[in-house]
């Protein structure tokens, strides 16, 4: 079965889309950031990604140790702090 990189990504954007996100997300460079997964995550379960954890990414992920971590991609309930501690 072949995956379809340029499909699976257009129906993620598809996806973010239908939730609430202060910025535009129609594009992959919009998500390059990973900010718009965070805001999701935060809208999916707000008690694990609470404000707190929100304020913690930036749009810069040069000093963003959350983003290097996970690659701005941050699935289920492990998030960077979790890794860290595990690594």
């Amino acid at each position: 079965m072949s995956v379809d990189k340029a499909e699976l990504c257009g129906s993620l954007l598809t996806w973010l889309q239908t939730f609430h996100v202060p910025f535009p997300c129609t594009s992959p460079q919009d998500l390059s950031s990973g900010l718009a997964i965070a805001y999701v995550l935060n809208q999916i379960d707000p008690s694990w990604f609470n404000e707190a954890w929100l304020q913690g990414i930036s749009d810069d992920p040069g000093p963003n140790w959350r983003l290097k971590v996970t690659g701005g991609l941050m699935t289920g309930r492990q998030t960077g702090e979790e890794i860290i501690r595990e690594g």
